[in-house]
């Protein structure tokens, strides 16, 4: 249902995973967990919709968010998408992150007409493979300057100091939560709880370690504290999640995208 591909080393600081996905019709809704950087998914087959009923664009670059996601199906779905770190997302969006937080953006309508022969191009091509080999190539062609990059090492260092110790936190506090807030989309508290929860989830959902080794590893308080973080960004207990993962059909496959 869901196949990973590796990302090439140059984009590894972009992008933390690359996937191809083909669900079957009677799969009617797939789950997300909270993100703290974002998704760009094409999709060739099938229509998704929010759980409020909104149309996700075939096209589309999902935001952060501080809640997990329900997204019902209407038939198979076939799509190929890069889940991109959350210094990257307002990169290649070329917009503040407090503007792209919390929605499904039209990527046609959010990067204007030079995006139309890329998706064209993935909809001609013959793989799904060659399908992401042109993503990755956009997305080198798209940060291939130095401000680019530079932009990228702010945000990095943006994102490393949000989720410093307050006492740790260079400069006012105040002020780390108003640049967060308007150039990653989140303040400085989601950022550092998503960003634990997505090292906790990797991690419990690569092996078999129970919640209390989990929580210790990851700095939570106790096992309860990483079991109500679970249930509250990722929608469901650390058990339900990993059994949801050995089944074919589980709502909650969207949760192994960049898993090691």
């Amino acid at each position: 249902m869901m196949r990973m591909l590796p990302v090439p080393a140059d984009l590894q600081a972009w992008i933390e995973a690359a996937v191809c996905v083909h669900t079957p019709p009677q799969l009617a809704c797939s789950r997300f967990p909270a993100l703290a950087g974002g998704m760009l998914v094409l999709r060739l087959q099938g229509a998704v919709q929010r759980g409020d009923g909104t149309p996700v664009p075939a096209a589309a670059l999902l935001g952060a968010g501080t809640q997990p996601q329900a997204y019902g199906h209407t038939g198979a779905v076939h799509a190929v998408g890069l889940v991109l770190r959350p210094q990257a997302v307002p990169v290649l969006a070329r917009a503040d992150g407090v503007h792209l937080v919390g929605q499904a953006h039209d990527l046609r309508a959010l990067l204007g007409a030079g995006w139309q022969p890329l998706h064209d191009a993935v909809l001609d091509a013959g793989s799904d493979d060659a399908r992401l080999a042109l993503l990755f190539d956009w997305v080198r062609r798209r940060v291939d300057d130095r401000r680019a990059h530079d932009r990228r090492l702010q945000l990095q260092r943006l994102l490393h100091d949000a989720c410093q110790p307050p006492a740790a936190a260079p400069g006012s506090r105040r002020q780390l939560q108003r640049r967060c807030v308007h150039e990653l989309g989140l303040p400085p508290k989601p950022l550092q709880t998503l960003l634990r929860l997505r090292a906790a989830l990797h991690d419990g959902l690569a092996g078999h370690a129970d919640g209390a080794e989990l929580a210790l590893r990851h700095g939570y308080y106790d096992q309860s504290h990483l079991a109500r973080d679970l249930r509250r960004l990722a929608g469901a207990p650390l058990k339900q999640l990993r059994q949801g993962l050995a089944q074919p059909l589980s709502e909650h496959w969207a949760l192994a995208a960049g898993r090691p």
